[in-house]
């Protein structure tokens, strides 16, 4: 059990998508202080994947504020349960028949581009790719496209 996991359980169970808390808070709950690091800037709770930034990316949280002067730091849940219920009940995303790209509007995509992020980016990016690389090839075995040296 990592030493943040009251941490991660106290924003599991934090009901709003956004708690503001003291480093005093914070301290309370994990029952120890937090390092040096942590008052210095933003870097320690922003930086890479570590056990203390676990404490709150496996709930679902990420720190969108940090106040080292005044003692704080601001999580935020990027979709809430009620977003992701409600995009569960919408209707999925429906690609434009005509295959300029587009969306239905109202579809849940931008929700799970925030929720998934760079993952998001990366897979739609390889999947535009894959489509342009298969319309050269086409437009190639047409004729319509020549070859590039």
């Amino acid at each position: 059990m990592s030493k943040y996991q009251p941490l991660t359980e106290r924003l599991a169970r934090h009901r709003n998508d956004e708690w503001r808390a003291s480093f005093a808070d914070i301290e309370s709950v994990l029952g120890f202080p937090l390092p040096k690091a942590a008052r210095k800037g933003r870097a320690w709770w922003t930086g890479a994947e570590q056990g203390h930034t676990r404490a709150w990316m496996i709930s679902g949280w990420e720190v969108c504020e940090v106040d080292p002067i005044g003692g704080s730091v601001v999580f935020r849940r990027p979709v809430s349960e009620a977003a992701m219920q409600g995009a569960s009940a919408a209707p999925p995303a429906q690609v434009d028949p005509l295959g300029d790209g587009g969306v239905s509007p109202g579809a849940p995509v931008r929700r799970q581009v925030r929720r998934w992020g760079g993952a998001a980016m990366i897979a739609a990016g390889a999947v535009a790719t894959l489509g342009a690389a298969l319309a050269v090839g086409l437009m190639r075995r047409r004729g319509e496209a020549e070859p590039r040296a």
